[in-house]
């Protein structure tokens, strides 16, 4: 009898996977997937996806923080269609940064490096425009509501000299920054930033 619970137990694990798995060998399942989560129902006109420890292009392979400029750059020139703005600010906290700016997302880079995005809130395009950048979790500045994302995930308020300043936990455990004015989700930021404290 024991045997046979045991090989149910493991026919239902094999059954639960098995989709996934299937996916993941097909390629249909990438870092830069559509993310799924309902907290945003608009994906048509997304250029990129963001998370706690990098970015992609939209349905396009995940790039780490620590990867080259050079690279970073180009996969994000090809999905948004122009090349970034670039600019420094050495006088940012952890030292002296460079970035790359695509519509509403800036990419800083340290030492040529990739460090860390800031998302600010975008007007969402028309049809066809593909400019639009949400976290992997499905969150975008000026859509996504702080109350939706309090109910979808763990948030922490922040008490630091910014008003509105909170972190929230990502569907992967990661850790991204925000900053709200009252219910609205102004920016995100995760990695390291440039923002004056």
């Amino acid at each position: 009898m024991r045997h046979l619970l045991v090989l149910a137990g493991s026919i239902a694990l094999v059954s639960c996977g098995g989709d996934r798995d299937a996916k993941s060998q097909s390629g249909e399942e990438q870092s830069g997937d559509r993310p799924d989560s309902p907290l945003i129902t608009r994906y048509d006109d997304l250029a990129a996806v963001v998370n706690a420890n990098g970015a992609s292009p939209y349905q396009g392979q995940g790039i780490q923080f620590g990867a080259q400029r050079e690279e970073v750059d180009a996969a994000f020139q090809q999905a948004f269609g122009n090349a970034p703005e670039r600019s420094t600010n050495q006088d940012c906290g952890a030292g002296p940064m460079e970035f790359s700016r695509f519509g509403p997302l800036q990419l800083g880079f340290m030492d040529g490096r990739f460090a860390g995005w800031y998302l600010q809130e975008s007007p969402i395009g028309g049809a066809g425009a593909k400019d639009g950048v949400a976290t992997s979790d499905g969150v975008r500045p000026g859509v996504t509501l702080l109350s939706d994302l309090k109910s979808e995930r763990p948030v922490r308020e922040l008490e630091t000299t910014i008003d509105g300043e909170f972190q929230y936990e990502t569907m992967d455990y990661g850790t991204v920054t925000g900053f709200a004015d009252g219910d609205g989700i102004a920016a995100l930021q995760a990695g390291i930033g440039c923002v004056f404290r």
